[in-house]
């Protein structure tokens, strides 16, 4: 074996977690090249005892966290504008706002007055709207 390598036997009785390191580090390198897609690169182990190494995925997983809360700011920002846009043009609907007008007395109703007064007001539109449609009919 190369003169500046040690022998697994000689790292061992360095570091008694050997085979856990070792584990460690390979399963870090795949899955750092499972996330980044490149191709498989050989590595090679550190001879030095006294270096621990923090593993990169607790790094990566607060990058995470932190872009997952950064979207999550921006989606609730997104969602109070369009909810905010679509108030305004309930705001902005006169018709809306006529037909809103009668809230407070078709509360009143039961549920048989209710649905006379829908089906009088359906009847309402159905019947100027007929109008509409003949009258543009004879002018053609």
């Amino acid at each position: 074996m190369d003169g500046n390598l040690l022998e697994p036997e000689q790292y061992q009785c360095c570091n008694p977690n050997y085979s856990t390191l070792i584990n460690d580090l390979l399963s870090e390198e795949d899955s750092v090249l499972k996330t980044v897609d490149m191709p498989e690169t050989s590595t090679s182990v550190s001879t030095s005892c006294s270096t621990n190494v923090p593993p990169k995925t607790k790094k990566r997983k607060g990058r995470t966290s932190e872009f997952e809360s950064e979207f999550l700011q921006i989606e609730k920002e997104r969602m109070e504008i369009l909810k905010a846009e679509v108030e305004k043009k309930e705001e902005d609907d006169d018709d809306l706002q006529f037909f809103k007008s009668f809230l407070p007395f078709m509360r009143q109703f039961n549920n048989i007055e209710k649905l006379e007064v829908r089906g009088e007001i359906q009847n309402v539109i159905l019947n100027k709207y007929r109008t509409s449609f003949a009258n543009n009919q004879n002018k053609q």
